[in-house]
Formats: C-alpha cells, structure tokens, sequence
C-alpha cells in the first residue's frame, strides 16, 4: 500500500520516474487496482526505455485498465491514440469497434477508425466512416476534406467528387 499511496503522490507532483518506480513495484501484486494501472501507464509512457519498450509496457497497463474497466473515462482513448502514434491500425480497429458499439456518435473515435481503415486500404469502409463522423461534425473541414480524398482512393468518378463538393 505504501508503494501505491508514494506513487500516486509522485504522479500528481509530476515526478514521473518515482510515479513509475512505486507503481511499479505496487502493481507487482495488485494488478486489478485500476487507477494504479492508468497513471502507470501515463508515466511509463514517458519514461523511456530501451528500444521503446516504454510504450508497450504502457499499451499493455493500458489494455489491462480496459480489460477491468471497459468503461473507464481516459483509458480507451489514450490507447487508441497510442496506437495511432504507433501505426497499429488492426488493434485500433478493434478496439474503436467496441468503442462504437456503446458510443456510435463519438466523432474521435470515428476519425481514429477512418485512419486504421485506411491503413489497411480499406477505402470504402474508411468513406463510410467519415462519413458517419460528418454527420456529427458537418463542419468539420479536415475530415470533409479527407472525405474527398476517399472518394478518390475508393475509385468514384470526377463527377460524384464535384457532386458531393457542391452539395456541401
């Protein structure tokens, strides 16, 4: 317990390398404390290690905070952004699938998953998906524009590209 309550106290100071060496050592043999396993995983994504075994430590507490906790606030989007940043487009699939199934209106999500579906060349899919993102956000310029640039990659013609430019 004293290992949990030092840091914690470490993390809200922002002294990350004490935050990841107390937590760590806590985790040891409390792997379910939720909380603990978070701000582990904030930390230890800052803390680097050799050959960026710092980020899958930290994707791992991650997946572990929302193997315990599918609901948790921070944990999924952190996650996913980190798998973003990493370019690991089949994990963000599916977890913004599950993502979906509870909030289908969560715009960043949405984007997250026409990112991954383009990676893996899933042009159609990815059109959808913004396109389900545009109808939260119908201003939104980046993804109209990438909305765009989809049509294309999924081989619609000049004219339903200047088709969908003129009814928006």
């Amino acid at each position: 317990q004293q290992f949990r309550v030092a840091g914690m106290e470490a993390f809200e100071a922002g002294d990350d390398q004490l935050a990841v060496k107390n937590l760590q050592n806590y985790l040891i043999s409390h792997r379910d404390d939720t909380e603990a396993l978070y701000r582990y995983a904030i930390v230890r994504e800052r803390v680097p290690l050799k050959r960026n075994q710092h980020v899958s430590r930290a994707m791992g507490a991650l997946q572990r905070v929302v193997e315990l906790d599918p609901d948790h606030p921070s944990a999924r989007l952190k996650l996913l952004k980190l798998y973003e940043r990493y370019r690991l487009a089949t994990e963000a699939l599916k977890l913004t699938e599950e993502v979906l199934k509870k909030r289908p209106d969560d715009a960043e999500v949405l984007r997250m998953r026409t990112w991954a579906l383009m990676v893996v060349m899933r042009h159609e899919d990815a059109l959808k998906t913004v396109r389900q993102a545009l109808e939260q956000q119908p201003r939104d310029l980046k993804n109209r524009f990438l909305e765009l640039e989809l049509m294309r990659s999924a081989g619609h013609s000049d004219r339903q590209i200047a088709e969908t430019v003129r009814q928006n």
